[in-house]
């Protein structure tokens, strides 16, 4: 046997503490770390909890502590990397996942070797292919403990595609079962060897791992007396190791003495009984997973294609500012912080941090869609020229929605120099309206005028202050196809002494509807009294009622869980009142209904928290239902609910989910489970009538419902 005592710290970046206070706790816990390494050369190693993240926002404060830093991690008694951050791998995307690690190891490599472990101590479960991603960045282990409630300490893991790593299981106590051996010292050779007799149970090949070290914990300097006594106590050797030494150590025995390793394959999510998952963790603050999928999604499927594309016209590639935008959203992707358990404070933080990401990634898209749309020839007289790009792998056919500004004069005195522009810039006659939308060789397009609106808008220049402009806004809906990672050119007509209003002819079936209903040749949706929807497939003739129903029920758990009240009470759209429905668009191409309602919600669960107050105020709800044309999957329904809300509206202490029904009405519960996380915060369904559910935890109260769906 021989017993490997690893010193660490797992640092959650921001939770029940806000970041700016962690990070106070970290500066003063590396100070003390680097004078202790260096006056107590017997204290051999520290590890950083597999994270890069901590070394910038420690130099950040102690920049003349870098030489000191560096020359520690050098000689290999500082342990850094393999990651940026510590993620959740279900609520980031695969290439999130992949930019972290290779962020941390570009991080690492600055100041000297990424540690060569896939360290996952604390993450809620594990993505199946988190296998694959390891082995694609040299990593043949992977050391974690959520997820899986085997009884060993070795196995291997293999991902779909084949890959295998040698996966270590933490023990029970997780990554802390040797964290408060030495706090007595009376006792500290009694505790740590129960716990190095309960890991030798574990192991298959005779190596114990002793984890000393929790959340932001420092480093005790009596470790080195221990590990001495340790060693006389138990006549076999105890080393002050690192991670890397331990899993050579147990790769070597296995490779040498063969013994049988139970082969896992994929996703880990199970093993509650051994270490607690967290699933609630999945809807919990839900507006923080929203601004989530739309950053990540405008970074991956819009910023860098489009980047891409424009560095094929000549134009320079903003890797630096890409970077950046990365750099920005990952901060977000820690457990504590994109699950939604920690403080007020922190999400809101988290929400500045989108914030600035969204408008970087929005400035790439904006100047790398200009170099593109440049890149075309002009339209003909009386013509506004659209670029559409399409930045997927897939070619698309259907409604494009499209924003067309008729600038028509000056929104102050002064007008720029026609030099100081960097395109030339078209005033239209004030009465201008868009009548007709065609392909670039003239083919007509069915369109829809969705609304038009008198603006400002401002033209930006490189050498003139911003030039502010009266304009005629349109958003503009037409059908047409464009080609995969390609463009298609649209010629938008206008007429300049237009005083009707435009038409346009459908081509092939479109979009009826009426002042309650909807329908194209696939589907027919009736908004009944009460909000919700009867939706009919027109193709098999079945006919689900009641989708979109509103279900709020009470929640006395916490951030991490749903718990119902012994006696609850449920309020669902049957109860609703001030039902208010208009029909905001009617056809050709789309149609569009704006629901609102209010829910009268008890006030808060009753001081003993086993059922619900009788008291209740009304609480505003607004849904959004539309229909495109042509489209057989495609409904939208989106629930809103005021995130800031005035007191006398403030109901706490509650869940609220929104159902489809089954054909025949029979209603399908599920969890969040049932729904798969989709690009620009939407998501889809596994199943016709099961049920998707979010959690939005907001202070001390709960509140649950759907994200926008696509049926």
């Amino acid at each position: 046997m021989q017993v490997h005592f690893i010193s660490h710290t797992h640092w959650d970046r921001e939770w029940y503490l806000t970041y700016e206070q962690f990070r106070l706790r970290l500066v003063g816990l590396i100070d003390r770390l680097l004078d202790l390494l260096e006056s107590t050369p017997e204290f051999r190693f520290f590890h950083l909890d597999g994270q890069t993240i901590v070394l910038e926002d420690y130099l950040e404060i102690r920049p003349r502590e870098e030489p000191r830093l560096r020359r520690l991690i050098a000689d290999g008694r500082i342990l850094i990397g393999p990651w940026y951050d510590m993620p959740d791998e279900f609520l980031v995307s695969g290439e999130s996942l992949v930019r972290n690690l290779a962020l941390g190891h570009r991080i690492a490599r600055r100041y000297g070797t990424p540690m060569p472990v896939g360290y996952l101590p604390d993450l809620f479960g594990h993505v199946s292919q988190m296998p694959q991603i390891l082995r694609n960045f040299g990593l043949d282990n992977a050391v974690l403990w959520r997820g899986f409630g085997g009884p060993r300490a070795e196995y291997w893991w293999q991902a779909p595609d084949g890959s295998r790593v040698l996966m270590l299981h933490l023990p029970r106590d997780g990554y802390c079962n040797a964290t408060r051996v030495h706090l007595n010292r009376h006792e500290m050779l009694d505790r740590a060897t129960r716990a190095i007799e309960n890991e030798r149970a574990r192991t298959a090949v005779g190596e114990v791992l002793l984890m000393s070290g929790v959340d932001h914990v420092e480093p005790h300097p009596i470790v080195p007396e221990l590990i001495g006594q340790l060693s006389s106590r138990l006549n076999a050797p105890v080393r002050h190791s690192t991670l890397p030494a331990y899993v050579d150590a147990v790769r070597s025995a296995v490779n040498d003495s063969g013994p049988e390793l139970e082969l896992v394959e994929g996703e880990l999510r199970s093993g509650e009984d051994y270490a607690n998952l967290l699933p609630g963790v999945f809807s919990a603050r839900v507006y923080i997973k929203q601004a989530n999928a739309r950053v990540q999604t405008l970074l991956e499927r819009r910023a860098e294609p489009l980047a891409a594309f424009a560095s094929m016209l000549g134009a320079r590639y903003p890797a630096d500012e890409l970077a950046y935008a990365w750099k920005t959203l990952l901060q977000n992707h820690p457990h504590d912080s994109i699950c939604g358990c920690s403080i007020d404070p922190v999400h809101r933080e988290n929400m500045t941090r989108f914030a600035r990401a969204e408008q970087v990634v929005r400035a790439l898209i904006d100047q790398a869609a200009s170099v593109l749309a440049r890149g075309v020839p002009a339209a003909p007289a009386g013509m506004l020229r659209l670029v559409a790009i399409n930045t997927t792998v897939t070619a698309y056919s259907g409604v494009i929605e499209a924003v067309v500004d008729l600038p028509y004069e000056d929104a102050e005195p002064r007008r720029p120099d026609p030099e100081a522009l960097d395109a030339p810039v078209v005033l239209w006659p004030k009465a201008a309206r868009v009548v007709a939308v065609a392909t670039h060789n003239g083919a007509a397009l069915p369109f829809q005028i969705l609304s038009d609106e008198d603006v400002v808008t401002f033209v930006l220049s490189r050498y003139d202050t911003p030039w502010p402009l009266r304009a005629r806004r349109y958003r503009v809906l037409f059908a047409a196809d464009v080609p995969a990672c390609g463009y298609t050119c649209f010629d938008v007509e206008i007429d300049s002494a237009f005083a009707g209003e435009a038409s346009a002819e459908p081509v092939g079936p479109a979009i009826t509807s009426d002042e309650r209903s909807a329908e194209n040749e696939h589907v027919r949706i009736t908004v009944n009294d009460d909000g919700t929807l009867d939706v009919l497939d027109k193709r098999s003739g079945t006919l689900y009622p009641r989708c979109g129903e509103l279900e709020d029920v009470g929640d006395v758990g916490d951030e991490y869980n749903y718990s119902p009240p012994a006696s609850d009470r449920v309020i669902t759209s049957r109860d609703a009142r001030d039902v208010h429905i208009t029909r905001l668009a009617s056809g050709p191409l789309r149609a569009e209904f704006h629901i609102e309602l209010a829910l009268p919600l008890p006030v808060s669960c009753s001081g003993d928290r086993a059922s619900r107050a009788g008291e209740t105020v009304l609480n505003p709800v607004t849904v959004r239902v539309a229909l495109d044309a042509h489209s057989a999957r495609r409904l939208e329904c989106r629930p809103r609910e005021p995130f800031e809300r005035s007191p006398a509206s403030n109901a706490v202490s509650r869940r609220r989910r929104v159902g489809d029904a089954c054909a025949g009405g029979n209603r399908i519960r599920g969890g969040s489970a049932s729904c798969e996380a989709r690009a620009a915060e939407r998501c889809s369904c596994r199943g016709a009538g099961q049920l998707c559910s979010d959690r939005l935890v907001h202070r001390s109260r709960r509140r649950r419902r759907r994200r926008d769906c696509m049926w």
